[in-house]
């Protein structure tokens, strides 16, 4: 991993507030996935939601969020999780 790459990742884990960002060399390895885990009641596309789905993009994998919150039934959201670049698993 580049000293690029790592500042970003720990930028990431250290920026989202209320989640949880897992090292994605690792699950990108093991899940073939980026993993987030966010105990919330409501997701949105944030800032920090986007670059995570833009890095997963770039890797060429998905973006899977471990969740509790309630599917988003229109939006920026939805329309990721509907082409498949971000997989609501529960929490």
């Amino acid at each position: 991993m580049s000293a690029k790459d790592e500042s970003w990742c720990q930028a990431v884990g250290q920026a989202v507030s209320g989640s949880l960002t897992f090292n994605p060399w690792e699950t990108i390895a093991s899940r073939g996935t980026v993993v987030e885990v966010k105990a919330t009641a409501h997701l949105s596309a944030t800032s920090p939601l986007r670059d995570l789905v833009s890095f997963a993009q770039g890797q060429g994998v998905p973006l899977e969020i471990f969740t509790n919150a309630s599917l988003p039934s229109s939006g920026e959201l939805f329309n990721w999780i509907r082409s498949g670049q971000v997989i609501i698993s529960p929490l």
